[in-house]
């Protein structure tokens, strides 16, 4: 965890300074777990989308149920869905 922190302060600290950093393959898989253990989400329905300057991982869920999709992103440790009608995002 001590690892994950470090590099997500580094890489919020690159992103300031103008570089584009994207998310490693392994904070992308980190977040597709913490999705997937709160709400059981298939982590094969999750395509990553974007790493944003304050270190949140944006991630897409394609439901299985309906051809809808979901944003998700992992933010500071915690899961969240955004909900387009409130334009928030909400922990999941």
């Amino acid at each position: 965890m001590k690892l994950s922190i470090i590099i997500l302060t580094l890489t919020a600290t690159l992103v300031g300074c103008g570089e584009k950093v994207d998310a490693t393959e392994a904070q992308i898989n980190e977040c597709k777990q913490l999705i997937y253990s709160h709400n059981r989400y298939e982590p094969s329905r999750m395509d990553y989308v974007d790493m944003r300057s304050d270190g949140s991982i944006i991630i897409k869920y394609h439901r299985k149920t309906s051809s809808k999709t979901w944003t998700l992103r992992c933010h500071k440790g915690k899961p969240q869905v955004w909900a387009e009608g409130g334009k928030v995002w909400i922990d999941i």
